[in-house]
């Protein structure tokens, strides 16, 4: 049985059994008191549970997608593409503020040399105005997911064809509860992934 309706069912029978107690103990003219008062408190109980187990924790699955291919006109170098799928989950919206990627290169000594960062196209909001895109608005620059939207963006570079390459995203986003936090990146949560790219 799922984890979630064993915690349900066991609340249930002690709010059941607690029923009948009452009814047992108390007087006729306090059990109204007393349901009331056990209501509120299986509220709270209810609600600490699901704050405590990160209800309001704000939800987001990343994925990291590379294609590498040679480049015809250089014997040494290969285009790579990394592709990153932000997934939203089940709670409240996301605001992207940026993503970043650092491109390393693995030495066999474990060691890893930076060769730079690279930014995905496309992650600045657009705004449609008579009817038409403007591309890249710095008015609007939030990009915002809402709850189980799903959405992809991807970035370019080009590498030494036989070197391993460790690409590093950097996903800043924020989620303004209720409209007390700023959508500004003021209060930027940070994710990341890793994934590894190895020569053909």
């Amino acid at each position: 049985m799922d984890r979630k309706y064993e915690i349900k069912l066991i609340l249930l029978g002690v709010a059941i059994l607690l029923l009948i107690t009452c009814g047992l103990i108390f007087p006729q003219s306090n059990i109204e008191k007393v349901i009331k008062a056990m209501g509120a408190g299986f509220a709270i109980i209810f609600f600490g549970y699901k704050l405590t187990t990160g209800w309001l924790i704000l939800n987001l699955s990343i994925g990291l997608e590379t294609k590498r291919c040679s480049v015809e006109a250089e014997d040494e170098l290969d285009d790579l593409s990394l592709t990153v799928t932000l997934e939203k989950g089940s709670i409240d919206s996301f605001w992207l503020n940026d993503i970043d990627i650092r491109v390393s290169e693995l030495q066999q000594n474990g060691t890893r040399v930076i060769k730079g960062y690279i930014k995905p196209y496309g992650i600045k909001k657009t705004h449609a105005f008579d009817g038409k895109v403007a591309w890249e608005s710095d008015e609007y620059p939030n990009y915002v997911l809402s709850p189980n939207e799903k959405t992809s963006f991807s970035a370019y570079t080009r590498v030494s064809k036989r070197s391993v390459i460790l690409l590093e995203a950097n996903i800043l986003g924020s989620r303004p509860f209720y409209g007390i936090e700023s959508k500004s990146g003021d209060r930027s949560i940070q994710w990341r992934a890793s994934t590894i790219s190895l020569p053909k």
